[in-house]
């Protein structure tokens, strides 16, 4: 049993995707660019923590700081807000022994919404 969700921000598509296979479930984000591919693969629990992360994010009043850490095994997620010269996003990346393995970008776009694990869009405040 698994299923899939899509949303579009911008000119990016993600997808979350869940498969069980084995006994165990795996969660797959992709993010689809122009010219690019991108994802990140964890379990069950990690993604658990990680949408009640992003929720929390997207109910902050406030434009601070935001960073949060989750360990599976040897493998440590990072979601974070970061702001550059073309606006607001949110950084996840999977760190495991040795490096990087995968980053993923969504920006919050123009009306300062942001995806999300609903299926609707929430408004970010800046």
């Amino acid at each position: 049993m698994g299923g899939n969700r899509h949303f579009f921000i911008e000119s990016k598509a993600f997808e979350l995707k869940v498969d069980h296979g084995g006994g165990a479930y795996i969660v797959r984000l992709y993010e689809r660019g122009k010219d690019t591919l991108r994802s990140i693969f964890m379990g069950k629990a990690s993604a658990i923590t990680l949408l009640d992360s992003m929720e929390e994010l997207v109910s902050q009043k406030q434009s601070g700081n935001f960073v949060r850490t989750i360990r599976e095994g040897e493998t440590v997620f990072i979601a974070q807000r970061c702001t550059n010269s073309k606006g607001c996003y949110v950084s996840i990346q999977a760190i495991h022994r040795g490096g990087r393995r995968g980053l993923i970008i969504i920006p919050v776009d123009g009306r300062g919404l942001l995806w999300n694990y609903k299926g609707s869009f929430s408004r970010s405040q800046r």
